[in-house]
């Protein structure tokens, strides 16, 4: 069958340990994905998928060697006390509408990207919450860049919770306030995504909140 071709298998194996290369806490999307093809079609994954998983893994850690001489993570040795952050994502706060509709009907293509999703989201929320070790995810950031590349997937699920109620004049009012701020937010970040959100400088100018930078 073509949907269970080798080179599905290398490909969902690359791309998923190319995500954890550029993004640690992404190795939880990996390792559960990975997890739940080993459970369904354990010939094809460790035969395609974990091979072809190895080999930005490999690059990544040989680079990483040749630039630095060692094989570790180099921002544990940073400090934590300005690693502080304020995190807002209008995104995420209407995708948790559509996880709930999603999750509720299981027979649905999405659902399984609703499952998924809500498993990473609330692992890396405890992982980072309750790690005292984890906590230089922050900085002068324009949120909680641990999170970042969960929106995508956000993205993904986000068109169910808001589609039953478009017909009701203050849902469509609601979406649009939604997506004016999403984009302000983002034009805000454009001049340098090294620094605070707009939200911080403005609480923290009247003096209502300090962070260090």
């Amino acid at each position: 069958m073509a949907k269970l071709s080798g080179w599905r298998f290398a490909g969902v194996g690359m791309f998923a340990a190319f995500t954890q290369v550029n993004e640690l806490p992404a190795l939880s999307f990996l390792a559960l994905i990975a997890g739940l093809l080993l459970f369904r079609y354990p010939r094809q994954t460790l035969l395609c998928l974990v091979p072809a998983a190895l080999v930005p893994i490999a690059a990544s850690l040989a680079a990483q060697y040749a630039a630095l001489g060692e094989i570790k993570l180099v921002y544990t040795e940073f400090g934590t006390e300005s690693y502080l952050w304020v995190f807002l994502s209008i995104p995420a706060l209407l995708a948790v509408l559509s996880w709930l509709r999603l999750l509720r009907r299981g027979g649905e293509p999405m659902a399984a990207v609703a499952w998924m999703t809500t498993v990473l989201t609330i692992v890396l929320l405890a992982f980072y919450t309750w790690n005292p070790m984890a906590r230089n995810h922050g900085g002068s950031t324009q949120g909680l860049r641990w999170l970042f590349w969960l929106i995508p997937f956000w993205l993904l699920v986000l068109p169910k919770g808001v589609e039953s109620g478009q017909h009701r004049g203050w849902v469509r009012g609601l979406s649009l306030l939604a997506l004016v701020v999403s984009v302000g937010s983002v034009g805000y970040a454009m001049r340098n995504p090294w620094s605070h959100p707009w939200i911080l400088d403005a609480l923290e100018h009247p003096g209502l909140y300090g962070l260090p930078r």
